[in-house]
């Protein structure tokens, strides 16, 4: 039986603004499995990072809730970013999780400094495992982010995360601003650390990434997912117009 490591159930988030709310996540309910990905897919604005940026614990929800690990999370207080200790959430820009004035091997220290008593030589290891894990070398160590590609400083985001040994990546466009080859690597990357085991939340608008990635797709529009199956279904048998209109865009 495959073991369920996310369940989110009936979630939503509405936003209060100055004269009207704005219902940004509306009953949303899925499960994530052990080594395997699942992609929330859908056009900006429908609701899709939202529910990342709840599961990671950097919102708190309106309504519903979230089990991790069949451990309901909280927010917003003490025990949220405990409970999410084997989570990492590697964003659409990965200078957002890189100090600019720190080197490569300085900002993945600074992953688990804070959390592992650790040697400076076990952290060096560590980092250069990481780093080799996404196809750079330990010559990275010592480089800043202004000294390198975007597509490098994303792959040194995902070895930064990979440093807490995580269960689960909560992965945000993270290929949305690379050239098709450089995402054609970080999706072989992912793939190999879901046959590694870990877990995978994949948000995109391009349908096109989640072929040989995702085992699930999840159609969000307006704030409900429309459509969900598993991913072969989605791509070859689509039943609402909108994922046809999606397919069609990305292929």
């Amino acid at each position: 039986m495959e073991k369920t490591i996310l369940s989110v159930k009936n979630l939503s988030k509405t936003f209060n603004q100055r004269n009207h709310s704005v219902d940004a996540v509306n009953d949303i309910s899925f499960d994530l499995y052990k080594g395997q990905c699942l992609a929330l897919v859908g056009e900006s604005g429908c609701g899709k990072s939202t529910i990342a940026s709840i599961i990671a614990g950097f919102t708190a929800p309106s309504g519903g809730c979230v089990m991790y690990h069949n451990t309901q999370l909280s927010f917003q207080n003490k025990s949220a970013q405990q409970q999410r200790s084997t989570m990492q959430m590697i964003f659409q820009n990965p200078l957002s999780s890189l100090a600019p004035r720190m080197s490569v091997l300085e900002n993945m220290k600074e992953a688990v400094i804070y959390h592992e008593k650790w040697s400076n030589e076990k952290i060096e290891s560590e980092a250069i495992r990481h780093l080799v894990r996404m196809g750079l070398s330990e010559k990275y160590l010592n480089r800043y982010p202004h000294q390198l590609s975007g597509g490098e400083c994303q792959r040194i985001a995902i070895a930064k995360a990979l440093m807490r040994q995580p269960d689960l990546l909560i992965c945000d466009e993270i290929t949305s601003n690379l050239d098709v080859c450089v995402q054609a690597e970080i999706i072989r990357y992912l793939i190999e650390l879901k046959q590694s085991g870990i877990s995978i939340l994949f948000i995109t608008h391009d349908l096109s990434l989640t072929g040989q990635l995702c085992d699930y797709i999840a159609v969000m529009k307006n704030g409900k997912i429309i459509e969900s199956n598993r991913t072969e279904e989605i791509l070859n048998h689509p039943k609402k117009e909108y994922t046809q209109t999606l397919i069609k865009a990305a292929f």
